[in-house]
């Protein structure tokens, strides 16, 4: 707990007013009074809303002795100021200052007088912003400067999105394989019946059919981007796009789940292979765009 009283002082200064306080000019908080001890002055700071933080800066906070100390601050607003409860603190203790009210004068010349201003002055153009000797409207030129803004952007989105689906591509070519995806998935499903089909085996077995038929990144995309991306593919098949999202799903759902019995494991692995029968029925005109153009 603290119980301080605080004054201000203004330090006399060869050429500047006497007790008058001007923006930018220290002065000093003389505080007297009981705080908890153990407060480090050589890590204090004002705590200050972010209305505040212009109007009071403080350079130097230091004990004079037992009973007092002094905050070395100054203000870069001018106007009457108040600053109710002001607080300082170290970051482990707080020392209220009480509320602080000072006045600020600018160092700005003052208002020319009213015989002054009422000398006519010279109206501005009611239509202008310059650009060379033309006349142009400003909002022409902010709609120019956002307009390449967006191009910039757009550009940025196309070169971003083509160099991902050029890192995807090459992923999926990493799986190339002389077996037909299928030949691949049935080997793939004797190898781990011995097993009784580990789900993670069982998935990525899966997974790699879909990834090899479709030339599609599924390890790499979620089910709504693999949706996008056959959309792309297969424009004219809304129907057989649908069968291959459902799979991915079916899938996930598998992957997702634990404890799965061996009746389960059989009921998928047996959705898969009429999954597989009706991908080979698919038209042969709804070949697979290459990937490597970026959709």
């Amino acid at each position: 707990m603290s119980d301080v009283n605080c004054q201000i002082n203004i330090p006399n200064v060869d050429g500047l007013p006497e007790k008058e306080l001007t923006v930018g000019r220290h002065f000093v908080i003389n505080c007297l009074g009981q705080w908890d001890k153990s407060f480090k002055f050589d890590q204090a700071q004002l705590m200050l809303n972010s209305q505040e933080q212009h109007v009071l800066k403080l350079f130097k906070a230091e004990a004079r002795d037992t009973q007092s100390f002094d905050l070395d601050v100054t203000t870069y607003v001018a106007g009457q100021i108040t600053i109710p409860q002001l607080q300082i603190s170290d970051g482990s203790h707080q020392i209220s200052l009480g509320d602080i009210q000072f006045e600020v004068r600018s160092v700005l010349p003052q208002p020319e007088t009213q015989s002054q201003q009422s000398v006519p002055q010279e109206q501005p153009k009611p239509f202008g912003y310059a650009f060379g000797h033309l006349n142009w409207p400003l909002i022409y030129t902010l709609s120019i400067i956002g307009f390449l803004f967006a191009f910039v952007l757009y550009v940025l989105f196309k070169a971003i999105r083509r160099q991902k689906w050029k890192r995807l591509s090459e992923q999926v070519r990493s799986f190339d394989s002389v077996q037909s995806p299928e030949q691949q998935f049935y080997k793939s499903i004797r190898q781990i019946e011995k097993r009784r089909f580990p789900t993670d085996e069982l998935v990525k077995a899966c997974r790699i059919y879909i990834l090899r038929q479709y030339q599609l990144p599924v390890f790499d995309l979620a089910i709504s981007e693999s949706n996008q991306f056959l959309k792309n593919k297969f424009v004219r098949f809304g129907d057989h796009r649908k069968v291959i999202i459902n799979m991915l799903k079916d899938i996930e759902h598998i992957s997702n789940s634990s404890n799965l019995n061996d009746e389960q494991k059989q009921k998928f692995i047996k959705n898969f292979y009429n999954f597989i029968d009706k991908c080979e029925s698919l038209p042969q005109d709804s070949v697979i765009r290459n990937l490597g153009r970026g959709n």
